[in-house]
């Protein structure tokens, strides 16, 4: 069995792989420059860790709020995802959700971004034994037409 034969292709193929990959990082340092292509590469991989995008988050809820008002009043729907679920969010594009530091100890708390200031009410939100300041739990805004408190 002649195995050099088999291997040619295989080796050509995976290097005009990388030629194509090395060509469309060129094209695309010329036609944007190293800022906007430094942005575009922070965005695929560092995208989970600076947070959800504001206008996603508040997509998000709006389709929460749909399935809590299908839910029967009460308990059901204080528990549901528009009531409790949360979003670090970056509103200042920095690659960094935003975040409140403590003074001396240099903690952060990454802001917690509810949906609506009627989900915000009752919350505490603690890491150890630190709990964060209040400006470290804000909302969206979106207003669903029952409270978070009663499902009602």
């Amino acid at each position: 069995m002649n195995k050099k034969g088999a291997e040619l292709p295989l080796s050509t193929m995976i290097i005009a792989i990388i030629v194509i990959v090395v060509l469309v990082v060129i094209i695309a340092f010329f036609l944007s420059g190293t800022y906007s292509l430094k942005q575009a590469i922070s965005r695929i991989f560092y995208g989970t860790t600076s947070g959800t995008d504001k206008a996603l988050a508040v997509q998000i809820c709006q389709q929460n709020c749909d399935v809590a008002m299908s839910l029967p009043e009460g308990q059901v729907r204080t528990s549901s995802q528009y009531c409790n679920q949360y979003f670090n969010i970056d509103t200042v594009n920095r690659g960094e959700s935003d975040f409140v530091q403590i003074g001396g100890i240099g903690q952060k708390f990454y802001v917690r971004y509810y949906c609506s200031s009627d989900a915000t009410s009752g919350k505490v939100y603690t890491a150890g034994s630190t709990t964060a300041p209040s400006d470290a739990i804000k909302d969206l805004g979106i207003n669903c037409g029952f409270s978070c408190s009663t499902g009602k």
